[in-house]
């Protein structure tokens, strides 16, 4: 029905987890959006930046054609897949959002997931899947033909995430004896960062290097 109302072929609900929170950010995408209601979005790249959480791939509703255009799994990822997906979609199509918590999220677990890892190697391939997925973000952004005000400020978010996610793969290089790639690392966050917060940890990383 919002599908039809909206003329739109992406739909993300809202989303709760079992012990009754809501878990989505649909409130920080769009805080004008009352409960119930459902709202379409046209430069749906405000989302990247709007919010630190993005909506949760198991409530959305694409036409399938949508989907298989924007590629998507990327099977080659780890993690952050559904992020990727996210992203790829909104990039380009409009956007509905429902903001009701119409699915219901369990996040125990009984055997430990991909993300959960301590191991030094495989953490170091999570952080290669975060970077080269907020890197997607900002071609995604800074593709586009005519920037907006929103697109902009999408670009410098998108950034300092991107910083962070180097920064704490710098740590990791160190970590593994790789003080090399660690310092190259942690010199492109500094590059790439303009927030003080972000800009600490590859600090960091260089002095402990030297």
């Amino acid at each position: 029905n919002c599908l039809r109302a909206t003329n739109t072929v992406v739909c993300f609900t809202g989303t709760v987890l079992e012990n009754g929170k809501r878990h989505d950010g649909i409130q920080n995408l769009d805080p004008a959006l009352g409960a119930g209601q459902h709202g379409s979005y046209r430069s749906p790249v405000e989302f990247i930046f709007k919010s630190e959480q993005h909506p949760m791939i198991q409530s959305l509703l694409v036409r399938k054609d949508v989907f298989v255009h924007a590629g998507g799994f990327d099977e080659s990822l780890c993690v952050a897949e559904d992020t990727a997906l996210f992203y790829d979609l909104v990039a380009n199509q409009a956007v509905s959002l429902i903001n009701a918590p119409l699915v219901e999220l369990t996040r125990e677990r009984s055997v430990a997931g991909l993300s959960d890892s301590v191991d030094a190697t495989r953490a170091a391939s999570r952080y290669d899947c975060y970077i080269q997925v907020q890197a997607r973000a900002l071609a995604h952004v800074a593709g586009r033909r005519s920037p907006s005000v929103h697109s902009v400020r999408a670009m410098r978010v998108i950034r300092n995430r991107l910083a962070y996610f180097i920064s704490r793969r710098a740590e990791i290089a160190h970590a593994m004896g790789d003080h090399n790639l660690g310092q190259c690392l942690a010199r492109e966050a500094l590059r790439l960062s303009d927030d003080r917060r972000t800009s600490i940890r590859p600090s960091c990383c260089i002095a402990t290097a030297v």
